[in-house]
């Protein structure tokens, strides 16, 4: 993160995923504050962010039996969202699955 302290950054409007605090944060504790050149509610200023989704349970909860069925409508629910975003439908195409899935 610190090679990224010089550079400006174009971030996505504010929204209640946390995102921005998120990245404002690990950059602070890069030593450096975030130079935001522009903010955009557009979703096709580059390729797409890594962000990671961790599911956890107890094994001996009632919705352990569920996890399987929970994570494929989770997938589902994701690819729904691709297909409606033309740019991240084509980043997807391109190469974007290889780098999103695990």
């Amino acid at each position: 993160m610190a090679d990224l302290a010089a550079e400006k950054w174009v971030m996505p409007d504010a929204d209640d995923s946390g995102m921005n605090t998120y990245l404002a944060r690990t950059c602070a504790s890069a030593g450096f504050d975030q130079r935001i050149a522009h903010l955009t509610g557009e979703s096709h200023v580059g390729t797409p962010l890594y962000r990671e989704l961790v599911l956890a349970w107890r094994v001996d909860s009632p919705v352990a039996p569920l996890v399987p069925e929970l994570c494929a409508m989770i997938a589902d629910r994701y690819l729904t969202l691709v297909d409606k975003a033309p740019f991240y439908l084509s980043w997807w195409h391109e190469g974007g699955a290889g780098f999103a899935l695990p």
